[in-house]
């Protein structure tokens, strides 16, 4: 085994990390190995089909992951592609190493002593939160434009078009401060914990979501209820956003059991938190709760002289009323988006 010193970076070959001034630096097994073959062979450029034959020998994969792979290397090595310091593109041929004079020292099996990882900035939990908020946003956005279509196609009275954009713009609000909540609460346990156990991520997607629910909930219900009069009930708040962060927590640390670097993981992490979340959306309507449609069900009914009608959409589940099946796959549906927001949001990484 042999260990690679260049600049304020260290490659141990035995315990398969790069690390930076002592600190390690996250990066998927792949990239790893394509670092150390460009390191090991840095006095010629290395051809592209020999780095596939090497670090991708058991797929068969395009151009696009190894620019990819080459684009995440640069992120952790602080390395620009026009002013590179350590990876230079070699034109319609490859890549070489050429970051200057590299110590080569054997290794033995004994590990790197290594610091324990610092508590992430405020600063850098708040940037992913927001991150994560906007991805909910978006979720949302998207849900409530598919949804109000969906209510206008509906049998029964149509819905006006002001009526579709108010639904959109309340998704957008909704998802975007619970992902807020979940997302923040998400990231501190990341940085916090780096090993990433699901009893921790759980925990902190549930904090957050739990307290960003409840004080969304306490707030928006109140100026309702003292503008327009009448007493709101049924209504989501801290026992949804516990849920669904929760939820989102767990599905996060099944679909990314390492910090994502890729669209690859990036995308089982959207798949695995959006079926986590629109199971937990189901379980909660059982369990009692509401999420967005149950909610606004609750307000028109306490309104009757609110456009929204939610009375065709049941109809399509065979019920007169907004009833427990069409609660349940309302759940499933605004869970699922809220799951790959939130996830998107989250999962994107500084470029």
């Amino acid at each position: 085994m042999t260990r690679y010193r260049f600049s304020t970076f260290t490659i141990s070959t035995a315990r398969r990390q790069l690390l930076k001034d002592e600190s390690p630096v996250p990066l998927i097994p792949r990239y790893f190995d394509l670092l150390v073959m460009l390191v090991e062979r840095r006095r010629e450029a290395v051809p592209r089909r020999e780095i596939f034959d090497r670090v991708w020998s058991d797929v068969v994969v395009s151009d696009g992951a190894l620019s990819q792979a080459i684009r995440t290397l640069r992120r952790a090595l602080d390395d620009e592609a026009k002013e590179p310091r350590f990876l230079r593109t070699v034109s319609r041929h490859g890549y070489q190493f050429v970051g200057g004079d590299v110590i080569e020292e054997a290794e033995d099996e004994a590990p790197l002593p290594l610091p324990e990882k610092a508590p992430a900035s405020p600063a850098s939990v708040a940037a992913r939160g927001f991150d994560a908020a906007l991805g909910g946003a978006l979720a949302g956005l998207l849900a409530g434009v598919v949804g109000g279509i969906v209510l206008s196609l509906a049998p029964g009275p149509h819905l006006s078009p002001r009526v579709i954009v108010s639904l959109s713009a309340l998704g957008a609000i909704i998802g975007g401060i619970g992902a807020l909540g979940a997302g923040s609460g998400l990231a501190l346990a990341e940085a916090r914990w780096p090993r990433r156990r699901p009893a921790t991520l759980a925990l902190g997607g549930a904090l957050g979501g739990g307290l960003v629910g409840w004080l969304a909930s306490l707030v928006g219900r109140a100026a309702i209820e003292a503008i327009f009069g009448g007493r709101l009930t049924s209504v989501g708040g801290a026992a949804e956003g516990l849920a669904l962060g929760a939820a989102a927590g767990l599905g996060y640390w099944l679909g990314a059991p390492d910090p994502p670097q890729d669209w690859a993981s990036r995308r089982r992490a959207v798949l695995a938190m959006s079926l986590c979340c629109a199971v937990a959306g189901v379980l909660l309507t059982f369990a009692g709760g509401h999420l967005g449609s149950p909610s606004l069900d609750a307000v028109a009914r306490v309104f009757p002289g609110s456009e929204v009608r939610l009375e065709p959409l049941a109809r399509i589940f065979g019920e007169t009323g907004f009833g427990p099946i069409t609660a349940a796959a309302t759940s499933l549906y605004e869970g699922a988006w809220f799951g790959a927001g939130l996830a998107l949001g989250l999962t994107r990484r500084p470029r």
